[in-house]
C-alpha cells in the first residue's frame, strides 16, 4: 500500500517524486556507441524502460503501450537491449552461486493480532486483547527494499540508515554504485539482498525504483513467496497495463539466470510489480535520525546548549514490501502509527483499541486533510476502492462532502486550517534558522493550535509538532519562567509521541532535555 510520508511518519504514495527518470542519461552514455550503431531502434524505448510507474506517462512514449502492445514491434531489439543490460561487471565479491531456499509458508503473526477475512475489504488485522495507545503491535523487517536515488550518496544501501560522511562509505567492488555503512552490511546486502545477482546489470542503476523492489524480492533469500499471496488489482487501463508488461519483459530478460534459477517467470514478475503498485510501504525517515542537540555543557545565561535544536521533519528516502503490515485496511481516521527505524516497520496503537476491533492505517489522506469527495477521489486513482470508512460515512452524513459550490460551512475549513499551519510552521522555521527561537515557539504553538482543529485527538501529527514546540522552547528558554515552559512542553511532547511510538531514542532525548530544564530553575 503506497503509504505515504506525513509529519507522523507514515509514508504515502504523493510523496514518490525522486525515481530512475534521472538516471536516463546514465543509460545513454554507458550503451551509447551501441545502441547508436542500431538507428533503427526506436530512442523512445530508452526514456521508456527507466520511466517510472507512478508518473503519468507523456505523450512522446505513450504510443508505444495499448491493448495490443506496440512496443512488441520491436521485440527483437529489446531482446538485443536486455541483453546488454545484464551484462556483469568483473568483482572480487563473494561468490554468486545460487542458493536453494525454503519456501516459507502463509504469513504468521505474532502478539495480539490475528489475521482475518472480511465482508467487503478482503483481509485485515485485528486485535485479539484490548490495546493501550503507544502499545508495539508489530515489528517487521523488510521483505525487500530499495533505496530512492537522491539519497543514494547519504544513506546506506541496505540498513537505510544516514551515512556519516559519503567519504567513509564502503563502496560496492564490482558495480561502484551501492555504498554501505559497514562491512556488515555490505556482506549482508550481498549475501540476503540480492545484490550478488543484481551487481552489474543496469537494472539497479536505470530501472523504475518499484521494478527494482520487485526483483530484489524475487531474487532475495526471502524468494517472494509471501509477496506474491498479496492482492493485485487488475483495474488498470489497458495503457498501464501495456506499460507493466513492457517493463516487466525487459527486465526479466536482464536478470534471467537469477530469476529462472528461482523459478520465477516473467508473469511472476508481472503479477509482483501489479501487487508491488497497492502494497509497498515509503520508507520514512519519521523520526529524528541522528542526534542534533549538541552535548556541550549549558551556559549559565540561558541554561541550554548552544546548538540549535532543529524540529523533527520527516522525510521519505525510499521504498519496501512488508507483507504483514501490508493486511492492514484503510480508514481516513486511523487507530494505529507505523514508524520505521532503517529498514525495520514498527506498528503501534495510537488510541485505545477494543477487543475484536479492526486496526486500520491510512493509505495517504486522513480526516482533516481535504474533503470527503478528495480523499475518496485520491483513493479511488491510486488504490480503486471507495471508501466508506466511519470517518468519510459521519462526514458525508453531515453534508460535508464537498460537493457544494460554496464550501465556508461544509469541509473547507479543514484546507484552511490545514494551510494555515502549513504556512504557520514555515514561518517558525525561518524564525529558528535566524535564531529567534521564542518567535518561532510561539508560532508553532500557534501551528499546533490549528491542527487540532482538524486532527483526533492521539495523533501522531499533533504528537511530532508537540515535539516541534517542546524543542523551540528549551532553546527560547532564557530565564527561569523560560525553563520552566521548556519543562512542561518537553514533558507533554514525550508523553504524547510516548503513546504514539512508546519509549525509543527521540522520547529519551525529550525526557533528557525535559531533567535539564528542571534542574536550571
Amino acid at each position: 500500500m503506497w503509504k505515504m510520508d506525513a509529519s507522523d511518519g507514515r509514508p504515502s504514495r504523493a510523496t514518490l517524486a525522486t525515481t530512475s527518470v534521472a538516471f536516463a542519461p546514465m543509460l545513454l552514455k554507458l550503451a551509447g556507441r551501441w545502441l547508436f550503431s542500431t538507428p533503427e531502434l526506436d530512442p523512445r524505448l530508452l526514456e521508456a524502460i527507466t520511466w517510472p510507474l507512478d508518473r503519468p506517462v507523456p505523450e512522446r512514449i505513450a504510443c508505444l503501450f495499448g491493448a495490443d502492445d506496440p512496443w512488441q514491434r520491436n521485440r527483437q531489439k529489446l531482446l538485443s537491449l536486455a541483453a546488454f543490460l545484464s551484462n556483469q561487471y568483473t568483482d572480487d565479491g563473494p561468490s554468486r552461486q545460487v542458493r536453494t531456499t525454503t519456501r516459507q509458508g502463509p504469513l504468521e503473526l505474532q502478539g495480539p493480532l490475528e489475521c482475518r477475512s472480511t465482508n467487503c475489504k478482503g483481509r485485515g488485522l485485528f486485535a485479539t486483547e484490548a490495546l493501550t495507545p503507544g502499545q508495539k503491535l508489530l515489528q517487521e523487517p523488510a521483505y525487500a527494499a530499495v533505496l530512492w536515488p537522491s539519497h543514494h550518496r547519504s544513506h546506506c544501501h541496505f540498513c537505510y540508515r544516514p551515512l556519516c560522511h559519503a567519504r567513509t562509505a564502503i563502496l560496492c567492488r564490482g558495480c561502484k554504485l551501492e555504498r554501505y555503512c559497514s562491512s556488515a552490511c555490505a556482506t549482508a546486502a550481498w549475501r540476503e539482498g540480492g545484490h550478488s545477482h543484481e551487481c552489474g546489470s543496469q537494472c539497479h542503476a536505470i530501472a523504475p525504483r518499484t521494478v527494482v523492489l520487485c526483483v530484489r524480492a524475487l531474487i532475495s533469500d526471502n524468494d517472494g513467496v509471501e509477496l506474491l499471496s498479496l492482492h493485485a488489482h487488475d483495474s488498470h487501463s489497458p495503457q498501464r497495463a501495456s506499460q507493466l508488461r513492457f517493463q516487466s519483459f525487459v527486465w526479466f530478460r536482464s536478470l534471467q539466470p537469477a530469476l529462472t534459477a528461482r523459478g520465477h517467470t516473467e508473469a511472476t514478475l508481472n503479477r509482483l510489480v501489479r501487487i508491488a503498485l497497492t502494497n509497498v510501504f515509503a520508507l520514512s525517515t519519521g523520526r529524528r535520525e541522528a542526534e542534533a542537540v549538541s552535548s556541550a555543557p549549558a551556559t549559565a545565561a540561558t541554561s541550554a546548549p548552544a546548538a540549535v535544536v532543529e524540529p523533527i521533519n520527516a522525510a521519505a528516502i525510499g521504498e519496501a514490501f512488508f507483507p504483514r503490515a501490508s493486511l492492514l485496511n484503510h480508514s481516513c481516521e486511523p487507530n494505529t502509527a507505523i514508524s520505521f527505524a532503517g529498514r525495520t516497520l514498527q506498528l503501534r496503537a495510537a488510541v485505545a483499541v477494543a477487543t475484536g476491533s479492526e486496526l486500520l492505517t491510512s493509505y495517504g489522506p486522513e480526516v482533516g486533510f481535504g474533503s470527503v469527495a478528495t480523499r475518496r477521489a485520491i483513493l479511488r486513482e491510486l488504490y480503486f476502492f471507495e471508501c466508506h470508512c466511519e470517518a468519510c460515512e459521519r462526514e458525508g452524513a453531515r453534508g460535508d462532502d464537498g460537493a457544494r459550490p460554496d464550501r465556508t460551512q461544509h469541509g473547507g475549513w479543514r484546507e484552511r486550517e490545514h494551510e494555515r499551519a502549513r504556512r504557520i510552521d514555515l514561518e517558525a522555521r525561518r524564525a529558528c534558522e535566524e535564531g529567534r527561537f521564542e518567535e518561532a515557539a510561539t508560532l508553532s504553538e500557534e501551528a499546533l493550535r490549528a491542527l487540532k482543529m482538524v486532527l483526533a485527538p492521539g495523533s501522531p501529527a499533533l504528537a511530532h509538532e508537540a515535539a516541534k514546540v517542546a524543542r523551540l522552547r528549551f532553546n527560547a528558554a532564557e530565564d527561569a519562567q523560560g525553563a520552566a515552559r521548556a519543562a512542561a512542553a518537553l514533558a507533554l511532547a514525550a508523553t504524547s509521541l510516548e503513546e504514539c511510538y512508546g519509549v525509543d531514542a527521540e522520547v529519551k532525548e525529550l525526557r533528557r532535555l525535559e531533567v535539564l530544564c528542571k534542574s536550571s530553575r
